[in-house]
C-alpha cells in the first residue's frame, strides 16, 4: 500500500506535470505539431493549389506577422480562388529585412497543399509544416524567468549546518555570533539573486497587464516604419473560442500612401472584464472613426501596424490571469522583495 501511494504520487507530482510542460513547449516552438492536431480533429480536404500574388500583411486580429497569397484551386470539377495565410510569426526578433527576405522565399513555393471546409469550399487554408518557429516575446520571458527560479533553488544552501562556520558561541548570552560578518558576506550573493528575479517577474507581470507595453516592446525591431494618419473603421466585438474563450475588439483601419487608399487590420484588444453587450457596444462606438497613427513599411505599403488605444493601462482588457499579475506587481513581489532584502541584513 505504501509503494502504491508513492507511485501514484509520483505520478501526479511529477509525471502529470512533466508531460503537461513538454506538450505545452512543444505546442509553442513547433507549429506543425499544433497543424497535424488541427488536421487530425477536423480531417479537412486536402486538395493541390498553385499560389501568387504573395503580400506581406500585419495581422491585428492575432498579433502577428502573416504572408498571405492567392490559392488557385479546383474541386468537384469547379475552379476556386481564395486568400490563404502561408506563413505566420510572433517573433520578437523580426525586423523589416527578415520579413522581406522570408516573403521572397515565400514566393518561390508556387504549388502548395491547402485544406477545405466541408461546408464550404470557397474557404481555404494552409498547414503549417515548420517543424520550429520562434515564439513571442511573452514565452521567452516567462522561459528566461522559470530558468533563473530554477538556479536560484539551486543555488540554495540544502542544509544550514555548513553555516555554523561562521559562527561561535558566546559564553555570556549563550547565543551564536557572527564572526567577522562572513554569514552576511556569504548571503549577498544570493540577495543580489534573488533581487534580479523579484525584478523579472516584476517586469514580466507589467508586460503581461499593460497592453501599450507588449507593443511597444515588439515594434522595437521597426524603426524605419514611417506615421500617417489612419481612421478606424469596421469596428466590431466578437468572441472567440468555445466555452472558455474570450470577446474582442476588432476594428479595420484606412489610410493613404503615395496617392494608393490601403486597408489594414488594427492591434486587436480583449475584452475580459465584465464583457456585458451594452458595455462593449459602448466601447465599439467610442473606437468607430477614431483618427490613429499607422505605421507602415514604404516597401511594403500594405504591410501596417495601427492600435486601437494607445493607452499604457485598459482595465476592460484584464481578466483573472491579468488581475493576479497585478496583484503580483503591486503586492506580493514588492513585499517579497523587502523580506528579502532583511534576511541578508
Amino acid at each position: 500500500m505504501k509503494m502504491l501511494r508513492s507511485l501514484i504520487g509520483n505520478f501526479f507530482c511529477f509525471v502529470v506535470p512533466g508531460v503537461t510542460l513538454v506538450v505545452a513547449i512543444v505546442y509553442t516552438v513547433s507549429p506543425i505539431a499544433f497543424s497535424r492536431f488541427a488536421t487530425w480533429a477536423d480531417n479537412p480536404i486536402r486538395v493541390s493549389a498553385s499560389i501568387d500574388s504573395c503580400a506581406l500583411v500585419r495581422n491585428g486580429l492575432k498579433r502577428e506577422h502573416a504572408i498571405r497569397c492567392l490559392a488557385h484551386y479546383t474541386y468537384a470539377n469547379a475552379a476556386f480562388d481564395a486568400p490563404v495565410t502561408v506563413w505566420t510569426s510572433q517573433s520578437p526578433f523580426a525586423t523589416p529585412a527578415s520579413l522581406d527576405r522570408e516573403l521572397q522565399a515565400q514566393r518561390s513555393i508556387k504549388t502548395r497543399t491547402v485544406e477545405l471546409f466541408y461546408r464550404d469550399k470557397t474557404i481555404a487554408s494552409t498547414p503549417d509544416e515548420r517543424w520550429l518557429a520562434t515564439p513571442g516575446l511573452g514565452a521567452f520571458l516567462v522561459a528566461t524567468l522559470a530558468g533563473a527560479l530554477g538556479y536560484a533553488l539551486y543555488r540554495q544552501p540544502r542544509t544550514r549546518v555548513h553555516r555554523r562556520a561562521d559562527y561561535v558561541l558566546d559564553s555570556t548570552t549563550d547565543e551564536l555570533v557572527p564572526i567577522n560578518d562572513r554569514a552576511r558576506k556569504a548571503a549577498r550573493p544570493l540577495w543580489h539573486m534573488w533581487t534580479a528575479i523579484i525584478l523579472l517577474a516584476m517586469l514580466v507581470c507589467l508586460y503581461g497587464v499593460s497592453d501599450r507595453l507588449s507593443k511597444e516592446v515588439s515594434l522595437l525591431g521597426f524603426s524605419s516604419l514611417e506615421n500617417v494618419p489612419a481612421t478606424l473603421v469596421d469596428c466590431e466585438h466578437r468572441y472567440y473560442g468555445t466555452r472558455k474563450g474570450h470577446d474582442q475588439i476588432d476594428c479595420g483601419f484606412r489610410y493613404a500612401w503615395q496617392g494608393q487608399t490601403y486597408r489594414g487590420q488594427a492591434e486587436s484588444l480583449d475584452f475580459r472584464f465584465f464583457p456585458t453587450d451594452a458595455r462593449m457596444d459602448a466601447e465599439v462606438a467610442r473606437k468607430q472613426g477614431t483618427q490613429v497613427q499607422a505605421r507602415i513599411d514604404p516597401q511594403h505599403p500594405g504591410y501596417a501596424w495601427a492600435f486601437i488605444d494607445a493607452s499604457w493601462v485598459l482595465p476592460y482588457t484584464w481578466g483573472p490571469l491579468e488581475l493576479l499579475l497585478l496583484v503580483l506587481l503591486l503586492g506580493v513581489l514588492p513585499i517579497a522583495l523587502v523580506m528579502r532584502r532583511r534576511r541578508s541584513d
